[in-house]
C-alpha cells in the first residue's frame, strides 16, 4: 500500500536586517510503496570511533532501499554512510556530522559510487549501510525510520 510522508522544512533567524524567514511550513509530500523500517538504538559513547561503529541501517535487513529516511540523535555523533557496499562498481564511504536533536533527512537513496569530482565520472547506485559513532561523552539515543 502506498504512502504519503508529509515533511516540512524551514528555519528562522534573526539578523541585524532583520528576520530571516527560509523554507515553508506547507509540507512537500513524498510518496512511498510504504513499507517501514523504524527503530532506535542506544549508542554509548567511545573516545575511539573505529571502535564504536553501531549499524543503524543495512540494505539486507527488512528493506533494500529507501526514498524517505530520518535520523535523530538525543548526542551529537558521526553519520557513516556507505555507496555499493558490495563494491561492485567501488564503495563510497563518506561521514557526516548529526548534531544533537537535528533531524539528518534524505528524500531518496541515489549516490554515486566510484565517484569522480565534478560528476566526471561513476555509476549511479544507492546508500547501503549508514552507521554511526558516538564520541559525546554520554549514551545517545538514535532513531532511524526508512520508507520505501
Amino acid at each position: 500500500m502506498a504512502v504519503s510522508v508529509k515533511v516540512t522544512c524551514h528555519f528562522e533567524v534573526a539578523t541585524s536586517r532583520g528576520i530571516l524567514r527560509v523554507g515553508s511550513t506547507t509540507p512537500l509530500s513524498i510518496t512511498c510503496d510504504g513499507t517501514v523500517h523504524d527503530q532506535t538504538v542506544s549508542i554509548t559513547s567511545n573516545a575511539t570511533p573505529a571502535t564504536s561503529l553501531t549499524t543503524l541501517f543495512n540494505d539486507t535487513e527488512d528493506i533494500a532501499d529507501f526514498d524517505f529516511l530520518y535520523i535523530i540523535s538525543s548526542q551529537n555523533i558521526m553519520l557513516e554512510l556507505t555507496t555499493d557496499l558490495n563494491n561492485g562498481v567501488g564503495d563510497e564511504v563518506y561521514t557526516l556530522p548529526l548534531l544533537a536533536n537535528m533531524p539528518f533527512i534524505l528524500g531518496r537513496d541515489d549516490s554515486y559510487a566510484n565517484y569522480s569530482a565534478g560528476f566526471a565520472g561513476g555509476t549511479l547506485d544507492t546508500i547501503e549501510r549508514i552507521r554511526a559513532s558516538n564520541t559525546s561523552g554520554s549514551t545517545a539515543e538514535v532513531r532511524i525510520v526508512a520508507i520505501t
